[in-house]
């Protein structure tokens, strides 16, 4: 988050808002089958195994589940899906994105990734 307190913040008005939690569930389940994979097995089950996970990496890149990632949820920032001036952002945050009524301040750390810069940031 480094690039975020020294990124340069711009205003971004929000409408929109779309919460990405439920999409952690496929990211963690993702990490999870290969540590529950039985590598004693034969070689066949191996095999289909290491095919599996090369599936479900693959859904999750061409889904654009990539930026949900779980240790970000563990920091206390949120993902949103949210729209501002016609373009669609994932955007991170952690205040309650329910509450703003007012554009934000928010550092862009990609293409179509944005991140909230708290107040007590700014000053």
């Amino acid at each position: 988050m480094l690039i975020v307190r020294r990124g340069s913040p711009d205003p971004f008005d929000f409408g929109g808002i779309k919460d990405l939690s439920g999409e952690v569930l496929g990211h963690i389940g993702a990490y999870l089958l290969p540590v529950l994979i039985d590598t004693s097995q034969s070689t066949e089950e191996i095999v289909i195994s290491a095919i599996v996970v090369a599936l479900i990496i693959h859904i999750h890149v061409s889904t654009g589940r990539v930026f949900v990632n779980p240790l970000l949820y563990l920091l206390g920032y949120r993902i949103y899906s949210a729209e501002s001036g016609g373009t669609t952002f994932y955007l991170i945050a952690r205040s309650d994105v329910s509450a703003w009524t007012s554009e934000r301040r928010c550092v862009r750390i990609g293409s179509s990734v944005l991140v909230e810069r708290h107040q007590q940031e700014i000053a």
